[in-house]
C-alpha cells in the first residue's frame, strides 16, 4: 500500500493520496485494510516518511559517528545529503525525493518531515551547520540559507530520481555535495543601511 501511495503521489500528486485510493490501487480486497493499517490519512503520511526515512536516518549516524565530535562544514553536508542521495539515486523503483520534494511545500506535511521521530539526524546536522556558520547565534540569514540548500538537495534528487541510465550515480552524489558545501561557505552580504527617506515636500534636497 505504501508502494501504491508513493505512485499516486508522483503520478497525480500528494493531495490526490486516499486510504480508499491506496486500497484500489495496491488491489487490497479487504475494504479497510488501509483503515486498519494506518487509521488516517495522516497516519498513511507518516507511514510513507517513516519508511524511507528510517535506513537514512541510520546512514547518517554512521557518518557523524565517523566524523567525530570535531567534524568540520564538508563532513556536515556530506553527512546531510550522501544518505538520502543514495537512497534516492540510481534506485529506479525510488520515488522518496519525489514525494519529498511535494512534502516540503505543504504546510501539514513539511511540518511533519521535520519533527518526525525519523528525522532527528537532519534536525541534529542543521543545529551543527548552524553553530558552525553562526557560533553566536545572531545571524537570522543561516538559518534561510541552509533551508534553501536543502530545498536544492531535494529538487535536484527529485529531477534525477528513477533514471536508471543515470551516469556514475556517485560522481553526482559528490557533486551535489560540493555544491551544498559552496553555497553554505559563501560570503554572507553585507549588512545594507536602509535607504534615506524622501525629501519633505518644502524642504531642500
Amino acid at each position: 500500500m505504501l508502494d501504491a501511495a508513493e505512485e499516486i503521489a508522483c503520478e497525480i500528486g500528494i493531495g490526490a493520496i486516499t486510504l480508499s485510493g491506496v486500497q484500489e490501487r495496491s488491489g487490497q480486497a479487504n475494504k479497510s485494510a488501509a483503515s486498519y493499517h494506518f487509521g488516517s490519512r495522516q497516519g498513511l503520511l507518516a507511514a510513507m516518511l517513516a519508511r524511507r526515512m528510517i535506513p537514512i536516518e541510520r546512514h547518517r549516524h554512521q557518518l557523524l559517528a565517523s566524523a567525530g565530535d570535531s567534524a568540520g562544514l564538508a563532513a556536515l553536508c556530506d553527512a546531510l545529503v550522501r544518505p538520502l542521495a543514495v537512497a534516492c539515486l540510481g534506485v529506479p523503483e525510488s520515488r522518496y525525493a519525489r514525494f519529498l520534494a511535494q512534502a516540503m511545500i505543504d504546510p501539514h506535511l513539511g511540518t511533519l518531515a521535520l519533527t518526525h521521530p525519523e528525522s532527528g539526524s537532519f534536525r541534529e546536522i542543521r543545529t551543527l551547520i548552524q553553530r558552525h556558520l553562526d557560533p553566536d547565534g545572531s545571524e537570522p540569514l543561516i538559518d534561510q540559507r541552509i533551508a534553501a540548500v536543502m530545498s536544492m538537495v531535494v529538487t535536484t534528487l527529485a529531477l534525477r530520481e528513477g533514471h536508471p541510465q543515470l551516469p556514475d550515480p556517485e560522481r553526482a552524489i559528490d557533486d551535489l555535495v560540493a555544491m551544498c558545501l559552496a553555497a553554505l561557505s559563501a560570503p554572507l552580504p553585507v549588512h545594507r543601511n536602509p535607504d534615506p527617506s524622501p525629501p519633505q515636500p518644502g524642504s531642500r534636497a
